[in-house]
């Protein structure tokens, strides 16, 4: 069976082979300001206090407090469970 030569397609896979390396960088960075999150969360945890501010009225104060832990935690979780749905949707 012959195959026919189809240059439109080859062409977009020629297209789409010169983003690798693009993507594989952008994927590098992406995890990399991952880890600095975490990195800067596990850094400055100590020096916090043990109830963190999470919500304010119209007035200005502060109506709301979270735990040490899910104040400094909790965007870098919810960043990885994006990255990590995202890394397996776009393979």
């Amino acid at each position: 069976m012959t195959r026919v030569r189809d240059p439109q397609r080859e062409q977009s896979i020629n297209l789409a082979l010169s983003y690798m390396p693009l993507m594989k960088l952008t994927r590098f960075g992406i995890i990399l300001g991952l880890f600095f999150t975490f990195l800067a969360s596990i850094l400055i945890y100590p020096f916090m206090p043990d109830l963190i501010p999470s919500h304010w009225n119209a007035a200005g104060q502060v109506n709301g407090y979270m735990s040490k832990f899910w104040g400094l935690f909790m965007v870098p979780f919810i960043m990885a469970g994006f990255v990590a749905l995202l890394m397996l949707l776009i393979v």
